[in-house]
């Protein structure tokens, strides 16, 4: 799950850039149903 972990920090740079519709609804980036939205690739 580390890798999981790596890809969200790594959203986090791109919700700014991202439309309202792909931005979490909440300001908690880590949440798995934002995870889940743009569905990471899993490694």
């Amino acid at each position: 799950r580390n890798t999981t972990h790596t890809y969200t920090y790594t959203w986090t740079t791109k919700i700014a850039k991202a439309p309202i519709s792909c931005r979490p609804s909440s300001d908690d980036t880590q949440s798995t149903s934002y995870r889940a939205n743009i569905k990471l690739p899993r490694a």
